[in-house]
């Protein structure tokens, strides 16, 4: 039960991102099936704050409520939350979610999302500068829903429908992002379905010592369907975990992001996140193409408390073609893990680094 209020608030403070929550355990956005009956767990609701701090919102703090559950048969229990998060950089979230595993292994997930998030706008592409900065706000509501069917033991497939509706405001008048142009600057809407592939044959979510991860998606929302000119997105999550020593275990990771058509400029694929690309703050770099790789050492120096350190390079480019290594980019740094669950749930604080700077991170969870 705790694991899975602990994804909760992690989710709170990563609630106005528009990537997913990290895969741990794996919250892929989750979906009610209420018409399937149930069999509720002894330990009932939880209810449960947290503080965090990221680089994009500063200090905020989260509250979560939820309960584990387990349908009759299935292999694995299934969870319901909900929460609020507030941050001083004036954002503010509610997030509720649910996933549901099936007797045969299937999952359906779903995911609720209304975030108010003061933002800044870069420019666009790998040489944007960090002085040019513009702050913006975003209100948006989004649903992520997927059904995925296990076909070969470790091997699932299935759909993914995304819905969301998205305004902007504050923007400077006369400024870059004003006289840009850019697909969504009056803000948009769109509906959206796709297929999803995923692999999964870690040992544990939470704190992985063996096996691998890999997911897949592409998502097509068509023009004729909302507000929008009609775009694609798709992702590529890629992980690796192996110990090479006892208590000490090595991850890899790699993403890469695409889109097509006139994709809103605040959904574009970006670069700086707390999950792969630490040191930058969300959407430093955005394009049309973005990839990350990392690879991070943990140490267990006692059964509580762990050290850890981690390396990461990425770039942004307008194609896949122009993805080259002229605007390489590199961040990397250290931190600490204390274990607040026997299945490997962490506090999880980390100092990282880029070109510009060091950055601060304390939320819940792994970055991968």
């Amino acid at each position: 039960m705790l694991a899975a209020a602990l994804a909760a608030l992690s989710l709170a403070a990563l609630a106005s991102s528009d990537r997913d929550a990290p895969e741990a355990p794996p919250v892929p956005e989750p979906s009610v099936a209420s018409s399937v009956a149930v069999h509720a767990g002894d330990e009932g609701w939880f209810f449960l704050p947290a503080a965090f701090w990221l680089p994009e919102t500063r200090a905020g703090l989260a509250l979560g409520t939820g309960r584990d559950y387990r349908l009759e048969g299935a292999p694995r229990a299934s969870n319901v939350f909900v929460v609020g998060g507030l941050a001083l950089g004036g954002q503010g979230s509610i997030d509720a979610a649910t996933d549901v595993y099936l007797r045969e292994g299937g999952l359906l997930t779903g995911r609720l999302r209304f975030v108010y998030y003061p933002d800044f706008y870069y420019g666009i592409g790998p040489e944007s500068s960090k002085a040019d900065r513009e702050r913006y706000t975003r209100s948006f509501v989004d649903v992520v829903s997927t059904a995925e069917y296990p076909f070969i033991r470790e091997l699932r497939a299935g759909v993914r429908l995304v819905a969301r509706a998205e305004g902007i405001s504050d923007v400077t008048p006369g400024g870059a992002l004003a006289t840009s142009g850019l697909p969504g600057l009056g803000g948009f809407s769109a509906i959206g379905v796709g297929p999803l592939v995923t692999w999964d044959t870690r040992d544990r979510p939470l704190w992985p010592s063996a096996g691998g991860f890999a997911q897949a998606f592409y998502v097509r929302y068509p023009s004729a369907i909302a507000r929008n000119d009609g775009f694609g997105q798709g992702r590529l999550d890629l992980r690796r975990f192996d110990t090479i020593a006892r208590g000490w275990i090595v991850g890899t990771s790699a993403v890469l992001e695409t889109s097509d058509g006139a994709i809103p400029f605040q959904i574009m694929p970006k670069l700086g996140n707390s999950q792969f690309f630490r040191g930058y703050p969300e959407g430093r770099f955005r394009d049309r193409f973005a990839w990350a790789a990392q690879t991070e050492l943990r140490v267990e120096l006692t059964p509580k408390l762990a050290a850890v350190a981690f390396g990461a390079i990425g770039d942004v480019a307008p194609n896949l073609a122009a993805l080259g290594p002229q605007h390489l980019k590199a961040a990397g740094g250290a931190g600490a893990r204390w274990r607040l669950t026997r299945e490997g749930a962490n506090l999880r604080f980390d100092v990282a680094a880029g070109a510009e700077g060091p950055e601060l991170y304390l939320l819940l969870l792994e970055a991968f």
